[in-house]
């Protein structure tokens, strides 16, 4: 449908809310121009479970609608410890993109939750390094991550098992 509409320097946002298990998927298309280039979308889902919400991030990270949806979305899981930014598939990031990780990293930290990035792309790597935020964020592979996740879910049960 919105292949069919012939509307140049539209945004188009799409959401939808699936919540089996607590499950939630956002979807976020933009579409600037018919002639564009690169692609103007980013897609942004969400998923959680107990209190680690992981959000992943497709496209391109740049200012205008793309930042506010990244922006909602993280606020939205307000009640975790940690929020994983999965950046893998994140093809761009601009100067307006890089000012929202720093805005989300404050917004986290003031509540005591933990952002970790993971997987930035190459691009976005390169732009957090020369810009010096690999300082400020915690940035690590998938699977490190994933092993921080699970060792701390271990040791967790280790001591309740052992009170």
């Amino acid at each position: 449908m919105l292949a069919e509409m012939n509307v140049k320097d539209a945004t188009y946002l799409l959401t939808t809310f699936h919540k089996p298990n607590d499950y939630i998927q956002l979807s976020w298309a933009s579409k600037r121009s018919e002639s564009a280039r690169e692609p103007a979308m980013l897609t942004i889902d969400v998923e959680r479970s107990e209190d680690v919400a992981v959000v992943r991030c497709a496209g391109r990270l740049v200012r205008g609608q793309e930042v506010s949806t990244l922006k909602d979305a993280v606020i939205s899981e307000n009640n975790t410890r940690i929020v994983v930014l999965d950046l893998s598939a994140v093809e761009m990031v601009d100067a307006g993109g890089l000012n929202a990780l720093v805005s989300l990293h404050n917004w986290t930290r003031d509540r005591g939750i933990k952002l970790k990035l993971v997987n930035p792309s190459p691009f976005v790597y390169a732009m957090l390094k020369c810009t010096q935020l690999d300082r400020v964020f915690e940035i690590s592979s998938l699977h490190d991550a994933f092993m921080v996740l699970v060792g701390a879910d271990c040791r967790e049960a280790r001591h309740a098992a052992s009170v």
